[in-house]
């Protein structure tokens, strides 16, 4: 990732179509304040710990997202959930406020593109949204597991090999470009092969770790538990 940047490139490779929130959406937010604001709290707290460092392009890496239900028609997929992701390119020291994420209304991966809404149009979904949207969106149904989790946190620290095996945690056997296809490919063995909620820890290969579930609070003990005490020089991928 941070090679990429230095190169100028793009930190979103997937297209993307946006159409301005609908009230359904507005009030899905308003309901879900509280439960946003810990998921904005967990995106800080890897900041401060250095498990989301900036990166070259003067932003920060690591994301997250958070399932929420709408029990409203007037939204396409009413009545069921929607996939809230933390907005592409955070900058240093900032905490996402609610209107700062991005509600993505569908995922295509046959012609890799998004559809989503935001309060503003320079905000634009998480570059990881590709991965996101199969591990919430879809993991469940497609990998047969026992329960969906609801929310995700991806940082950039425990993505070696050696930390992997020393910590028992699945990794990625490729390192693969973030927000590709390859990137996601080479995320669902590991998904097929250790179900959530069984496992909620999962390692790609010289870019981060990838955290699911049940909720923000429970993504930040897994975080303090499983993370965070081995965060160091040579842990923390830059």
């Amino acid at each position: 990732e941070a090679e990429s940047l230095r190169q100028q490139r793009e930190r979103i490779k997937f297209s993307v179509c946006r159409h301005a929130p609908c009230d359904a959406v507005r009030q899905v937010f308003r309901e879900a304040e509280e439960e946003l604001g810990k998921l904005s709290d967990a995106l800080v707290m890897l900041e401060q710990d250095g498990a989301a460092p900036v990166l070259p392009d003067g932003k920060v890496g690591g994301n997250g997202a958070m399932l929420l239900s709408v029990g409203d028609s007037e939204h396409e997929n009413g009545g069921d959930f929607v996939l809230v992701v933390s907005k592409s390119g955070k900058k240093p020291g900032e905490r996402l406020g609610v209107d700062e994420f991005c509600v993505v209304d569908n995922f295509d991966s046959d012609s890799w593109s998004a559809h989503y809404s935001s309060s503003r149009d320079d905000y634009k979904p998480s570059s990881d949204t590709p991965l996101l949207w199969e591990s919430l969106m879809e993991g469940q149904r497609k990998y047969s597991w026992r329960k969906s989790p609801r929310v995700a946190l991806h940082g950039h620290a425990l993505a070696d090999e050696e930390t992997a095996a020393r910590l028992n945690i699945p990794i990625s056997s490729e390192e693969t470009l973030f927000s590709t296809p390859e990137d996601v490919t080479a995320l669902e063995g590991l998904f097929r092969e250790n179900p959530y909620p069984e496992q909620k820890l999962f390692l790609r290969k010289n870019h981060g770790f990838f955290l699911l579930a049940d909720s923000a609070t429970q993504a930040i003990e897994v975080y303090q538990r499983c993370i965070l005490p081995h965060l160091n020089s040579q842990t923390i991928n830059q």
